[in-house]
């Protein structure tokens, strides 16, 4: 079962691009550890609530038994989305990550997301732009502003002069 949940996980396509490790430890869990109102996150467990007809115990059905495993895997990954993204909102809130659109994703909401996040830059220069995450009604839409955002002059700016930011920090950190 635990390959089967593993295999399921990597084809997901958020939790999918996550490493799987396991941890045991008795949470809560310090997400923010500075600032005026440090983050706790609480543990949770994943629940998976599934049935099984006592006729597919007595008579072996393959096909039923999938069905079964998958109902379980599809719970337990719906439930570790929900709180991951709950607890990467309750981070993001906390450290003023949060750009608030009214329900629009809109280019300004963009830049002003783009704006609020550190980005990270390669060695030549290119930056690692943080992954969007839409639900399934806002992905035409997401790609969209993604595409506009790309030969956006205001947001180019904005990128630059993180990159500026960015080099100079590196440049600090340097030992010689």
């Amino acid at each position: 079962m635990r390959r089967v949940f593993a295999a399921r996980v990597a084809e997901h396509p958020i939790l999918g691009g996550i490493t799987m490790t396991t941890t045991e430890h008795g949470g809560p869990i310090r997400n923010v550890v500075t600032g005026p109102a440090p983050v706790n996150t609480p543990m949770v467990t994943a629940v998976a609530e599934v049935s099984y007809a006592i006729d597919d115990i007595e008579e072996p059905n393959f096909a039923t038994y999938k069905r079964f495993v998958d109902n379980i895997i599809e719970q337990i990954i719906g439930a570790q989305l929900t709180h991951m993204l709950e607890t990467i909102g309750t981070i993001a809130t906390a450290v003023g990550n949060v750009t608030d659109g009214n329900g629009e994703l809109t280019l300004e909401t963009f830049r002003e997301s783009i704006r609020k996040v550190e980005l990270d830059f390669d060695d030549d220069g290119r930056p690692t732009i943080p992954q969007l995450v839409t639900p399934p009604e806002l992905y035409e839409r997401a790609k969209e502003v993604v595409a506009q955002a790309q030969r956006d002059p205001e947001l180019i700016r904005i990128v630059l002069e993180k990159r500026d930011a960015f080099m100079a920090r590196r440049r600090k950190r340097r030992l010689y």
